[in-house]
């Protein structure tokens, strides 16, 4: 067995071992017991949401004079309620992109605890689109891409080059999604045409390009190598997003390697569901 097939072993064993995230620490807790609404706003607290009121309040995410998500859980009634509101629609009432969603809360501790993620997913993707959205209302947004990102590419190509900026980027998303470089990997022909993509992107000035390339030439690295699986989306990108945009549904899940989204055709959506994803709809 090779050393780098190893390693993938080994990473796979500990990602399977670290089964508990913050969510659930917090849920079991170890000072008190902790309901589930405790376990969903200390978690939404970690995500820049602020707490509003007094034992009865709620958690909001609010963008000042541009859009405000809300979650707010009735332990008396059992009910969960998420909003993502614009501003202008509470001041002026203005039918808009309102989003309202509510879940019941159910008994089993198993079932709560699978409902407090899916609540904090639907947060962290509602507060996520309204940060999006007041940037590209600035102009300041580039195929998805953050001013800031697009700083350190081109700081890495003045440093670099385009070549060496290209390993920068797969090692990256390697280092992000399993913990290694592509230096702990073979020297492939895969890795080679894959940075002869992103050198091309690069010299055209097309950044979302170049990092999309980064990331299927590092999927594919790590499959060659036995890692099929390893590099799956985990957490918050176990989340198929459902809107109603122009009559028709679409469906996306979040790329955290870009902070845009990749779009899913419909008739692929059975394939994500068998790989472990679940449909999270957005209701206007």
């Amino acid at each position: 067995m090779k050393i780098s097939q190893l390693k993938l072993i080994i990473l796979e064993i500990v990602k399977q071992a670290k089964t508990v995230n913050s969510l659930g620490e917090i849920y079991r807790g170890t000072i008190r017991p902790y309901s589930i609404k405790h376990a969903i706003y200390q978690t939404l607290q970690q995500f820049n949401f602020r707490r509003i009121g007094n034992i009865e309040g709620y958690m909001e995410f609010i963008i000042s004079g541009f859009a405000t998500v809300m979650c707010a859980i009735d332990s008396k009634n059992k009910t969960i309620r998420v909003e993502k509101y614009y501003d202008d629609e509470e001041r002026n009432k203005i039918p808009g992109n309102r989003v309202i969603k509510e879940f019941s809360i159910p008994e089993s501790k198993g079932e709560q605890l699978k409902l407090a993620k899916d609540v904090v997913y639907l947060c962290k993707k509602l507060s996520k689109s309204i940060r999006e959205e007041a940037i590209s209302n600035q102009n300041n947004l580039n195929e998805a891409l953050s001013p800031k990102s697009i700083a350190t590419l081109e700081k890495w190509r003045k440093e670099l080059g385009d070549r060496k900026t290209g390993v920068k980027l797969i090692d990256t998303v390697l280092e992000r999604r399993i913990g290694i470089v592509s230096a702990d990997l073979p020297d492939t022909a895969t890795f080679a045409n894959g940075l002869d993509d992103i050198e091309v992107f690069l010299k055209e000035g097309k950044y979302d390009s170049a990092i999309q390339q980064a990331i299927e030439t590092a999927r594919e690295m790590v499959e060659e190598e036995g890692g099929e699986g390893l590099f799956e989306e985990t957490d918050d990108q176990e989340v198929i997003y459902k809107d109603r945009q122009g009559g028709q549904w679409v469906y996306w899940i979040d790329n955290r390697d870009t902070g845009g989204k990749i779009f899913i055709k419909p008739e692929n959506i059975d394939k994500y569901l068998r790989k472990g994803y679940h449909v999270v709809e957005l209701e206007h």
